[in-house]
């Protein structure tokens, strides 16, 4: 698996160990771009997923939702994914979120 990063740019291409068939689609890497998400995407993802305790950019639900959007992908689609991969993803985009500052 090779995992690809571009620093300063938001993307982030995450290969799947195996393919992943999701809604009839068979996918193989997920392509994540950060750099697109605006605030609307931030309120959508935490409406979807409201814990009012933690700090919002660091909720799990929330960073999966924000890089569901960032994917252009459905949720449900990363959920799908072996765990592992799922906690990659997650943690990838914490990552690029607490680096905004």
């Amino acid at each position: 698996m090779s995992d690809k990063k571009t620093e300063n740019t938001g993307v982030y291409v995450h290969t799947l160990r195996k393919p992943v068939e999701f809604e009839g689609e068979t996918y193989e890497t997920l392509t994540f771009n950060y750099s697109t998400l605006t605030g609307g995407d931030m309120i959508n993802a935490e409406e979807d997923a409201f814990m009012p305790s933690v700090a919002p950019e660091l909720q799990g639900n929330i960073l999966a939702g924000l890089a569901a959007r960032a994917a252009g992908i459905d949720v449900g689609l990363l959920a799908a994914l072996p765990i592992a991969e799922f906690a990659k993803i997650r943690r990838e985009t914490k990552n690029f979120m607490t680096s905004l500052d």
